[in-house]
């Protein structure tokens, strides 16, 4: 174990390294490794099986995203097309190696099958809530995120404004 990893200052002295985070120069939001201190008790191999199988679930959110926009598309088609992202290298070294904007990507993906199911299927409170609080929890882990609440904001708007008919 590496000692001075930061999700290890967490699981060792909690409080205090929230408290001192700013001084660990570390330049991504402290949540990944608030979550990864939890399991940090455990060895590195079963981390870093935990992260995989968690991270596995983007090419399935993908694709249920694929299969709500593309209707008439073949099925295994878009099975394909999810799936290839196992390929992509950043993927898979994330997967291993976790970090912040992996996971950050995993509940942005989720926010935006959320989206799609309000635009597409049907505009519902509850998946325009879905998508709120998945693309908050996106922004904790990688703030990177957090700028498109502006596209989904204008996409509701836009579309309660088109049903009331003004």
């Amino acid at each position: 174990k590496t000692l001075n990893h930061i999700s290890y200052k967490f699981s060792n002295n909690f409080f205090f390294t929230l408290q001192n985070y700013d001084d660990l120069n570390h330049r991504q939001s402290p949540t990944f490794y608030i979550l990864k201190s939890f399991i940090s008790k455990f060895d590195e191999n079963f981390q870093r099986l935990f992260f995989l199988h968690v991270f596995l679930l983007i090419p399935i959110f993908f694709y249920k995203c694929l299969k709500i926009v593309f209707k008439k598309t073949n099925k295994s088609k878009l099975k394909t097309i999810a799936f290839l992202i196992l390929l992509f290298p950043t993927f898979r070294s994330y997967s291993i190696w976790p970090d912040p904007h992996l996971m950050g990507f995993l509940f942005f993906l989720i926010s935006i099958y959320y989206f799609i199911k309000f635009k597409y299927k049907a505009e519902t409170l509850k998946y325009a809530i879905l998508n709120t609080i998945f693309l908050s929890m996106s922004a904790y882990f990688s703030p990177n995120f957090g700028v498109f609440v502006i596209y989904f904001y204008l996409e509701k708007f836009q579309s309660s404004f088109q049903t009331t008919g003004g």
